[in-house]
């Protein structure tokens, strides 16, 4: 056998032994991406109380602690963007953002008059306001949905929908009232649906078959609309305007009531309508907010103080964290609402922490924000802190695998170039053999 010959075949021998090594390496590697892409599908939620900035309204003889404030905007788009200012980054940081809508946009329909409760109504720009603020999707179930009438609610739902925001919770008539919005994120497929426990105009605010109005808060309904979505998508969020203003936990019906959505499916409830933050419950696993209390308003009560925003991470599997961030809500801070910091966002954390206890759950205090880790909220027995211990092990775990990425990158990097230099070395030396 010639040199040639005999090269040529040592280099196809030496060659394939590389080939088949590298290929192992490069299958077992793209495994491990593929499972790992899986685990890290991640999406951050941000969910927020009320939100009003009517200036056309009209206040009941029983609003004697109302506090007005004067503003002068340059334009309506200014307007619409004024209340959103301070809080708008932190909204767009987020995959998704909700909050709850307490007043009706339009342009032309009448306002109505009630003798015990007030009346709002906004202009149709607010709804530019809410996206241009990063808000993706609206509850509008709730006790001001008819505050100019059925056309005024209809107005809402078409604004919303011209500035490509999702509306759930009123409708042409009780199907489109109980309709989800689901909607998919980094991998994660959410539906939203809203409720409402009461509503101004009475009985007849509320869908049928033939009218327009809202979603009322009946449990058999709910679990209806629960089944009929729950295999569809990894998470079922509902929105409740329930409660009594002004309360500063939730009653024990209340409690019940969600606990049975929980239990017929639901992921998520974000509560709203006292005006007050109350407490964090985790149940099964999965969150209650009872109550985020007040978001924006363009006007204040006395009672009415500091609120929060909670930001959770979702992956497919589970809620993995929820983040109760403080936010400024009293008296002027109510119409442009920013994230608290030091002393005043310990003490509204102070009050949240106590009032989650007292449902049973966990939340614990990092800097300017609180922690509920729903995995072992309801798991506390020492007095070492559960959630700094969970917080160090999720970033041991993301060092590990970045570790092992880096590790498996590296071989994998090292064989294609062993296999490359290979090829131009054999390569060389063959031709070497030719000329000889």
């Amino acid at each position: 056998m010639t040199q040639p010959v005999r090269a040529e075949r040592c280099f196809k021998e030496t060659l394939l032994v590389y080939l088949r090594r590298g290929l192992s390496i490069i299958v077992a590697f793209l495994c491990w991406v593929t499972s790992q892409a899986s685990l890290a599908q991640e999406l951050d939620l941000i969910v927020g109380g009320d939100v009003q900035w009517a200036w056309d309204m009209q206040h009941s003889w029983l609003d004697g602690e109302i506090q007005s404030y004067q503003f002068s905007f340059q334009s309506a788009e200014a307007e619409a963007r004024y209340p959103f200012q301070r809080l708008a980054s932190l909204l767009r940081e987020a995959d998704i953002a909700f909050v709850n809508l307490e007043n009706p946009l339009s342009d032309h329909a009448p306002l109505s008059r009630y003798l015990i409760t007030s009346t709002f109504r906004a202009s149709s720009r607010l709804a530019t306001g809410l996206k241009w603020a990063g808000i993706d999707v609206v509850s509008t179930a709730n006790n001001h949905a008819l505050d100019v009438g059925t056309q005024g609610l209809l107005d809402t739902i078409h604004a919303l929908s011209q500035s490509g925001i999702a509306a759930v919770g009123t409708g042409a008539n009780l199907e489109a009232a109980r309709h989800p919005f689901v909607t998919t994120k980094n991998g994660i497929r959410l539906a939203f649906l809203a409720y409402t426990m009461l509503e101004n105009s009475g009985a007849i605010g509320f869908a049928s078959p033939n009218r327009a109005g809202v979603a009322p808060l009946n449990f058999s309904l709910i679990q209806d609309d629960i089944q009929q979505i729950r295999r569809q998508v990894d998470y079922v969020i509902l929105s409740f305007h329930w409660g009594v203003t002004g309360s500063q936990t939730p009653s024990s019906t209340l409690r019940q009531i969600a606990h049975q959505c929980i239990d017929s499916g639901a992921d998520m409830i974000i509560g709203g309508h006292p005006h007050i933050p109350q407490g964090v419950e985790v149940y099964r696993g999965k969150v209650i907010f009872y109550s985020l209390g007040n978001l924006i308003f363009s006007y204040s009560r006395n009672s009415w103080g500091d609120n929060y925003l909670a930001r959770l991470t979702l992956t497919p599997q589970q809620i993995q964290n929820v983040e109760i961030l403080p936010m400024a809500g009293k008296n002027r801070d109510i119409t442009q609402p920013f994230p608290l910091t030091g002393q005043r966002a310990q003490k509204l954390l102070s009050r949240i922490q106590t009032r989650t206890s007292a449902l049973d759950t966990v939340m614990e205090i990092d800097g300017d924000r609180g922690i509920v880790i729903p995995s072992i909220a309801n798991n506390f027995t020492g007095a070492s802190s559960p959630i700094k211990k969970w917080s160090i092990l999720a970033g041991m775990t993301k060092m590990f695998w970045s570790i092992v990425a880096a590790i498996v990158g590296t071989i994998v990097g090292v064989m294609i170039g062993a296999i490359v230099f290979t090829m131009v070395r054999r390569k060389f030396f063959m031709n070497k053999s030719e000329e000889k």
